[in-house]
């Protein structure tokens, strides 16, 4: 779908809007590109905020039917238990040693974004 045209479209039925503000933000390129640093301070902070609300991890099940939860199963139930810890240990390693083997053999580091 053409969201600009979409948009124009909607505007031009509303009545009593003269020159409505219309933003168009890409969040797909926002993600290649976003300073690691700002998704480690993000991360900390969200963690932070769920640890304070009395939450310590998240359950993450393999059936893609169920979903995922706040808290911990009684029993195993076919998932895997994160601590927040844990998460933001996979969350540094993973900012730091993101590779990608290009066409012509060369590796490179991604300095930017979530890999």
């Amino acid at each position: 779908m053409d969201i600009p045209t979409f948009l124009r479209d909607a505007v031009s039925t509303l009545k009593g809007m003269e020159n409505p503000e219309i933003r168009i933000f890409d969040i797909e390129g926002c993600f290649p590109h976003m300073p690691k640093e700002a998704i480690r301070i993000a991360m900390r902070d969200i963690t932070a905020k769920l640890s304070a609300m009395g939450y310590t991890g998240v359950f993450v099940p393999r059936s893609r039917t169920r979903k995922c939860m706040w808290t911990k199963p009684r029993k195993n139930t076919g998932g895997t238990w994160f601590t927040f810890a844990e998460l933001v240990d996979v969350l540094e390693f993973a900012l730091d040693n993101a590779f990608v083997k290009m066409p012509d053999g060369q590796v490179l580091r991604q300095d930017l974004g979530i890999p």
